[in-house]
């Protein structure tokens, strides 16, 4: 899960007299013996914990390696971060604090949909693209309350341009078996909403409850059952009881 970097201190790495490498002043024996124990425990607290022993290593630095380097899912520890999910930075890090903050973003993670694909299209270009989604940035930005995520494509032929406008496709979940009405039926109403049916050739009013709204359909929760005939024309001027029949069939055909 990939998140902002890190704030924290800039270091350099150095080369001695003998051609090694000065890790931030750590010796390199010292650095393979810190990052193999941590990277290869089982110990949650001894695996960010251990790195904090390197010189010029602390708890936000500990998680950008772990982040990088272990094959488990580690946020980076980042005060925009914090920010967003409603934590203030402590003045001291606690393995605690940290588990709780690694929960939070998995958990995040997996509601965003970290690892699935999405689909996408590029104007200029025919056909839909296919990308996963591999990181998500926790921090809901001000200006549009949105969540920036962040999804790889293999880019075959290099077709696709940096820069090129694209309108992407994230199915979040799958609904067996949903049932979904046109938008324009929903008549809101105090506490909740009602649609307008065609029973045996006169209006019937239901109360319903509803789901997840698209951009031209509304998902029903509940009031309605498959095969109900729902009026979406004409709602303003109908009320129950009220004959009617759909249109293109005369009074002695049955409706729909």
């Amino acid at each position: 899960m990939r998140n902002t970097m890190a704030a924290g201190r800039h270091h350099s790495l150095a080369l001695r007299e003998d051609g090694s490498v000065d890790c931030w002043g750590n010796d390199e024996d010292f650095v393979r013996d810190v990052t193999g124990l941590a990277l290869s425990t089982s110990n949650e607290r001894l695996r960010i914990e251990s790195l904090t022993l390197l010189r010029g290593v602390g708890w936000p630095m500990g998680s950008v390696i772990l982040h990088f380097c272990h094959s488990d899912r580690y946020p980076i520890l980042d005060f925009r971060a914090l920010w967003s999910l409603g934590e203030a930075v402590p003045d001291r890090y606690e393995f605690r604090f940290w588990r709780r903050y690694v929960e939070t973003c998995r958990s995040l993670a997996n509601r965003a949909g970290v690892g699935d694909a999405i689909y996408f299209t590029v104007e200029g270009y025919e056909g839909t693209h296919e990308g996963v989604i591999y990181a998500l940035e926790p921090l809901i930005r001000q200006d549009t309350r949105s969540l920036r995520l962040r999804a790889r494509s293999s880019n075959q032929g290099t077709r696709l341009i940096p820069g090129s406008f694209a309108t992407v496709e994230l199915v979040f979940e799958e609904i067996e078996d949903a049932l979904s009405i046109p938008s324009i039926a929903i008549i809101p109403e105090l506490g909740g909403a009602k649609v307008y049916l065609f029973r045996s050739g006169s209006v019937a009013s239901t109360q319903v409850v509803t789901g997840i709204r698209m951009p031209n359909t509304v998902q029903i929760i509940s009031g309605l059952a498959p095969g109900d005939t729902v009026i979406t024309s004409g709602i303003q001027q109908i009320f129950p009881g009220m004959p009617v029949r759909v249109a293109g069939q005369t009074s002695s055909e049955g409706g729909e």
